[in-house]
């Protein structure tokens, strides 16, 4: 920082000199008493605190469930029927549903429903994350499109190679509900007999392309979780088809 003459110091400077001054001859054992008490046990950023000021002990916020800092009715215990930790659910058993996670075999799928599958051979898979955009966001942004400007529906080589499906190629995705334009990524990110498409396109600000690839024409609205209701986008059934 640049030497200011004396007279331009603020007010306080010379008590926070003496105030560090003061914390250096305390020694060493001052410093670590003091800087355990941060919330990040050994970062050099607590080093300069004195004897005084704020330092947070995150000791108050353990063993919650014993102090009743968990439930709304203020009684020991964690925010379940019984109070206690439940790997049974007793909510869900309340409702009639089973208290422990069980596998069922999605409707729509090759064991599901077989007479569909022959039409659409390849499990539907979407929702993946993609470094260029945030679900429906920013794909509009030139410099984001730079690094994905079409969007893409990834298919393992041995799948792409049987429809005649190069890298790049413009490919119809089809549902039992609609088809839709992607742009074939053949690669083997992806399993044989499933794609991933991709998601978050469909509005009309987003740039040509994405506009008109909206995912939820595939999907299908009625097809939900049984209890959270929430709708069905990685167990469906699709087929990929190169486009003329």
């Amino acid at each position: 920082m640049r030497h200011m003459p004396r007279r331009m110091r603020r007010e306080g400077d010379t008590d926070r000199r003496q105030g560090r001054e003061d914390f250096a001859h305390r020694g060493p054992s001052h410093r670590r008493r003091v800087h355990s008490r941060g919330p990040f046990k050994g970062n050099h950023l607590f080093q300069g605190q004195i004897e005084g000021s704020f330092a947070p002990d995150r000791r108050k916020g353990r063993r919650k469930y014993e102090k009743g800092l968990l439930r709304k009715d203020g009684k020991p215990g964690f925010e379940t029927p019984s109070g206690k930790v439940e790997i049974v659910s007793s909510l869900l058993e309340k409702y009639g549903y089973d208290g422990l996670p069980v596998y069922v075999e999605p409707k729509e799928g090759p064991l599901g429903s077989p007479e569909l599958y022959k039409k659409y051979p390849l499990v539907f898979n979407s929702g993946a994350r993609r470094q260029s955009a945030f679900r429906s966001q920013h794909l509009n942004i030139p410099g984001l499109l730079k690094l994905q400007p079409k969007p893409q529906v990834l298919i393992h080589p041995l799948d792409a190679k049987a429809r005649g499906i190069e890298n790049h190629d413009r490919v119809w995705v089809e549902s039992p509900r609609g088809r839709v334009g992607f742009w074939a990524k053949v690669t083997e990110d992806v399993m044989t007999g499933q794609v991933e498409v991709n998601m978050g396109g469909g509005s009309p600000i987003h740039a040509e392309g994405w506009r008109e690839a909206n995912t939820n024409d595939l999907t299908d609205f009625e097809n939900r979780d049984p209890i959270s209701g929430f709708p069905v986008y990685k167990a469906l059934l699709c087929e990929v088809k190169k486009r003329y």
